[in-house]
């Protein structure tokens, strides 16, 4: 039988369950403002039924709550991660991008800088060309001493502008080594902010898995975990995945951060193998354990982008910075060092100190410019060497190995040496001095030196070299002939590396100081250790044919020089006269004449896999006056493309943003729709109890007992 108390009973439920409805939309309202809440559903559900006897069907009990729903689209939040993660990572970079504007100017249309200044520099040793071409050719005593005036003017002016280029070099370099190091600076407090998210993941992992398993819904906690995830999202990339307990687990490329309520792994920073001022990123991967580093498993968020920036970005233009230096210092010196001083004998003045940007500096023994050289063989040909360099291919040349010859020595037959389609004729009693001379009437596009100490030749020119030899008649030189120039002199091609290679990060590691032994073998130790590839293909260019090679970051560099110049590969026309050279850390590839021929080919290497060349600071083929336009062009593409992505992330992440808002977030007007439903169910309820009561007033105060009825 249906008794009236479980009437009055389901009137109680209805009441209780619709407080605590009218209980979550208070709370949703209450956080309205909250960045990180996920608005809550009370999901009204009927309670058992109960079956009487002699009635067909149930009587129902009344209501309770089922669940508190949070509203979260899982799909939507992982995708917010990913983009939050893109856009920590372009942030940084964009920064960065933005900070190189200030050390190269040019990318603005600013005048002054390193640019106007190399400018300058060439302009000045053509004024120099021009003074002593004047006072070589004046008769007039006075205006001949007026020339001579002019000249020292002018040495005093390279002197000063190549002062400022120096100056332009050390500075940017500087500056560029001062931003890794705050970048440095951001890694570590990054990473104390990603430890602490960690730590929080995992504490918020424990309350969860305990609510969980007394079968409640930890909806309030589950918000905060997702916004400490997402902060940590803005840090670095990873992974996630939910356990049944409701924990997750959170790794990067399997290395655990977070391993469900059990437990975190924290970040620390180590010292790096590669630059003593810089870090690298360690993960303690269980307790008591040394931490493993882990910088080439972060390829996002803030810290991402510090690694990039620092180790990539910024490393970039350092090293083309000191490229371009090493490659003036290079080239400048072994032109300049062949000058003759005031005695008339061969000066061996290097016109630079140092090896890189950071560290170029004048020769103190040049005084103020009072001993620059700017003559050899002629009047002024060093200084028109100098003043074309702008337009002279960056560290390819041909040059000779000692030769047995002076600058006197004749030689010996006739002929036409060809050099990139200009014929330069000579006589079988023409010297040396006079072969460079001739060289050098087209100075624009080839130039030519004859150092007479090393008794070496060096050709540069506008483009790479092609060299051919022929018999006075054009013929092509027979056997039977004299022996050409290019074999009598053993001249070939050779490409060297534009900058020292033992870069933070480059490819020697461990570098050991045997001195200036002057033999490569002594390298053979050192190991490979190039990234971010672990192997590669090196592809080499000669006479229309292309030849691969293989190499892998385990390998001995001298193995690896081996395997390249095919002295291990059957390739003869290939050659190492120095592979190695350990004072300088610079690499030197070479191609020998192929037999008797009377052709040498320029050659390519570059890379079909891999990074070799880059790391062996092998250049393509530009020109000295290309190379730092080159540099400015790429921070403005870079620049672009990091304001692009930065942009499209911002978008994406927006976007997805919103449409979880639109699921998730507390909306004002449903909530109160929401609580009228819940306020008028809670009004019947209560005129339900209403009416039972007066129905048991009735039952109790209105039905007589019996003894009443018979008094």
């Amino acid at each position: 039988m249906v008794t009236i108390n479980a009437a009055l009973e389901t009137a109680l439920k209805s009441l209780s369950t619709h407080t605590a409805a009218l209980n979550t939309v208070n709370h949703n309202i209450a956080n309205m403002n909250n960045e990180w809440y996920s608005r809550q559903i009370a999901n009204i559900t009927a309670t058992d039924a109960m079956t009487y006897i002699g009635i067909k069907g149930q009587i129902g009990t009344g209501s309770k709550i089922g669940s508190i729903e949070r509203i979260r689209d899982i799909y939507l939040d992982k995708q917010i991660m990913l983009q939050r993660q893109y856009t920590g990572e372009w942030n940084i970079l964009n920064r960065t991008y933005e900070s190189l504007r200030a050390i190269f100017p040019e990318i603005d249309g600013i005048t002054g800088g390193l640019n106007s200044q190399l400018q300058e520099f060439y302009a000045d040793w053509a004024k120099l060309a021009d003074a002593a071409d004047k006072a070589e050719k004046e008769t007039d005593p006075t205006l001949k001493l007026q020339y001579q005036a002019e000249v020292e003017a002018a040495k005093r002016e390279i002197y000063q502008t190549a002062e400022g280029v120096t100056n332009y070099f050390n500075s940017k370099s500087s500056t560029l080594t001062n931003m890794q190091i705050e970048l440095n600076k951001d890694l570590r407090l990054t990473i104390q902010s990603i430890n602490q998210y960690l730590k929080q993941i995992y504490e918020y992992n424990k309350q969860i898995a305990n609510i969980y398993s007394i079968g409640q819904n930890p909806n309030d906690i589950l918000d905060k975990r997702n916004e400490a995830m997402n902060k940590l999202a803005e840090l670095i990339n990873f992974d996630f995945g939910n356990r049944s307990d409701g924990t997750v687990v959170i790794h990067i490329n399997g290395h655990i951060l977070v391993n469900g309520a059990d437990g975190y792994n924290a970040m620390t920073t180590m010292g790096s193998t590669r630059d003593s001022k810089l870090e690298d990123v360690g993960l303690f991967e269980y307790l008591g354990a040394q931490p493993v580093k882990v910088n080439d498993l972060i390829t996002g968020g803030q810290l991402g982008g510090i690694l990039k920036a620092r180790d990539e970005s910024l490393q970039w233009y350092k090293v083309q910075l000191d490229n371009l230096a090493n490659s003036m210092i290079t080239v400048i010196n072994n032109v300049h060092r062949t000058g003759v001083n005031a005695s008339g004998l061969q000066s061996n003045l290097d016109f630079f100190i140092g090896s890189r940007a950071a560290d170029i500096a004048l020769n103190p023994q040049l005084f103020s410019g009072a001993m620059i050289t700017y003559k050899h063989f002629g009047t002024n040909d060093i200084a028109d060497i100098i003043a074309n360099l702008e337009n002279k291919v960056v560290n390819n040349w041909l040059t000779t190995a000692t030769l047995p010859y002076t600058a006197g020595s004749t030689l010996g037959r006739n002929g036409i040496l060809r050099i990139n389609g200009i014929d330069i004729a000579y006589n079988s009693s023409d010297t040396i001095a006079t072969l460079v001379n001739k060289i050098n009437t087209n100075v624009s596009e080839v130039s030519a030196i004859f150092d007479e100490t090393t008794r070496r030749f060096y050709i540069y020119s506008n483009q790479l070299i092609v060299i051919q030899e022929f018999n006075s008649n054009g013929s092509v030189p027979a056997p039977t002939d004299p022996p050409t120039l290019l074999n009598k002199f053993g001249i070939y091609q050779e490409k060297q590396s534009s900058g020292p290679i033992n870069y933070p990060g480059s490819l020697v590691k461990n570098i050991i100081n045997y001195g200036d032994l002057g033999n490569t073998w002594d390298v053979e130790d050192l190991i490979l250790n190039i990234q971010p590839y672990k192997y590669g293909t090196v592809v080499i260019d000669y006479n229309n044919t292309s030849t691969e090679t293989q190499w892998t970051n385990q390998q001995s560099i001298i193995q690896t020089i081996v395997n390249i110049t095919g002295i291990t590969g059957g390739k003869p026309y290939m050659l190492m006269p120095f592979s190695f050279d350990e004072r300088n850390q610079k690499f030197s590839f070479a191609t020998s004449l192929p037999g008797g021929g009377n052709t040498i080919l320029p050659f390519l290497i570059s890379d079909k896999v891999g990074n070799l060349t880059q790391t062996l600071n092998i250049t393509e083929n530009i020109k000295f006056g290309e190379y730092y336009p080159i540099i400015v062009g790429r921070l403005e593409g870079e620049l672009e493309t990091s304001q692009n992505i930065l942009a499209q992330h911002a978008a994406a992440l927006s976007l997805y943003q919103q449409m979880q808002d639109n699921l998730t977030k507390v909306n004002e007007d449903e909530e109160l729709a929401r609580a009228k439903a819940y306020q008028r169910a809670y009004d019947a309820s209560v005129r339900l109890l209403s009416i039972i009561d007066e129905m048991l007033n009735m039952l109790i105060n209105r039905t007589a007992t019996p003894s009443e009825r018979w008094q």
